[in-house]
């Protein structure tokens, strides 16, 4: 069961942000994500349908799972305090 994974225009600006060092982290963490989008650790965002989150360091990786169409979809990578500010 592979999934495609997406990464919506802003996380991939958000991403672009990121030391060197963080983004292959932040690598490591979503390419699992084809394989098993909801591994241990994940949490459902809540007041959200298809939305979850990972962590990675101080950040966190808010991603969607669409299930009929198996892809991920990378929404945003941002710092744990700024991440929910913009819904």
């Amino acid at each position: 069961m592979v999934y495609e994974i997406y990464t919506a225009p802003s996380a991939e600006g958000q991403f672009s942000k990121l030391e060197a060092s963080l983004k292959i982290a932040v690598s490591d963490r979503i390419r699992p994500l084809a394989d098993n989008p909801r591994p241990v650790g994940v949490k459902k965002v809540k007041g959200a349908v298809r939305t979850y989150r990972i962590r990675e360091a101080g950040y966190r990786i808010v991603y969607e799972i669409d299930d009929a169409e198996k892809r991920v979809i990378i929404l945003k990578i941002k710092p744990r305090d700024q991440v929910y500010k913009d819904k």
